[in-house]
C-alpha cells in the first residue's frame, strides 16, 4: 500500500458513493410531501422521510433497495473475502500462541463488523419500509451509535496497559 493506492481507493469510494446515492436523491427530491413536516427519527433518513410523502413511494423504495443492497452486500462481501485470506494466513502461523492472538484480534473485529453490517442489512436490504418507527430507530442506533462506541472499547481492552489500569482501579476500589 503506497500513497497513490491509498488516494485512489479513497477517491474511488468517494466517487462511487456520490454516483450511487444520486439517483435515489433525485427521485426523492421530486416527490410531494404533505401533512406534518416532522421526521419521526433521530436523523433524516429515507424510510421515515418516505412516510411523509403523499404520493406513491414505490419507485423510490425500489431504487433505494437496489442501491442499498448492491452497496452494502458488495462491501460486506469484500470484507468477508479479506477475512478469508487473513484466516488462511493465520492458519499458516506455526505457533499455537500466534494463532490464538491473531484469531482473538480477528474475532473482536468481526464482532463489530457483524453488528454494523447486520443492522445495515436489516434496515436497508428489505423490499419495503413498513416497519414501525420505533423499530427503525433501534436498528439505526446499532449502526450509528453502538458500533462506533464498541470500536474504542474493544481495541482499548485488547491493550495490555489498559487492562492493567482497569485491574488496578478495580483492586483499589475493592479494598
Amino acid at each position: 500500500m503506497n500513497n497513490t493506492a491509498c488516494i485512489s481507493l479513497i477517491g474511488g469510494v468517494g466517487v462511487l458513493s456520490l454516483i450511487a446515492n444520486l439517483p435515489p436523491l433525485v427521485f426523492l427530491c421530486q416527490m410531494h410531501f404533505c401533512g406534518p413536516n416532522t421526521v419521526n427519527h433521530f436523523f433524516c433518513d429515507a424510510p421515515p422521510l418516505l412516510k411523509l410523502s403523499c404520493t406513491s413511494t414505490q419507485l423510490v423504495e425500489r431504487i433505494n433497495f437496489v442501491v442499498a443492497a448492491s452497496m452494502i452486500m458488495s462491501s460486506f462481501t469484500m470484507i468477508i473475502l479479506s477475512y478469508s485470506m487473513i484466516i488462511r494466513s493465520v492458519i499458516a502461523i506455526p505457533t499455537t500462541k500466534g494463532k490464538k492472538k491473531a484469531f482473538s484480534t480477528c474475532a473482536s473485529h468481526l464482532t463489530v463488523v457483524g453488528i454494523f453490517f447486520g443492522s445495515l442489512i436489516v434496515m436497508y436490504v428489505r423490499p419495503n419500509y413498513n416497519n414501525s418507527s420505533d423499530y427503525n430507530k433501534v436498528v439505526s442506533g446499532c449502526y450509528t451509535m453502538v458500533t462506533p462506541m464498541l470500536n474504542p472499547l474493544i481495541y482499548s481492552f485488547r491493550n495490555r496497559d489498559m487492562k492493567n489500569a482497569i485491574k488496578h482501579n478495580l483492586m483499589c476500589k475493592a479494598g
